[in-house]
């Protein structure tokens, strides 16, 4: 339901886009967090509620375990940018 859907991840003034590839950290069954308001249940790492890619980390300028805002957009209002240079469409896999 999620895998590859963008999201807009906000810094301070900062914001990029990227594609959700999987779950976690730490959890898989957060409904209320992902699609709601509630905090993420996980009580690991500050209550991490997001994995972010390196580059989305270096753009951003975050170190360590860091807060954003980030929310589903849709493919339409992604804007140009490096994010838009590899699209993922692969699909789930069950084995």
């Amino acid at each position: 339901m999620c895998k590859n859907r963008w999201i807009k991840i906000t810094k301070g003034q900062k914001t990029v886009y990227a594609q959700w590839e999987d779950v976690g950290p730490f959890g898989e069954d957060d409904a209320q967090y992902v699609f709601g308001d509630a905090v993420p249940q996980n009580e690991i790492n500050d209550r991490a509620g997001l994995d972010i890619s390196p580059a989305v980390r270096d753009y951003l300028g975050l170190s360590g375990i860091d807060k954003v805002n980030w929310q589903f957009i849709s493919p339409e209002n992604v804007p140009s940018g490096p994010w838009k240079e590899i699209i993922t469409d692969s699909r789930i896999y069950w084995e």
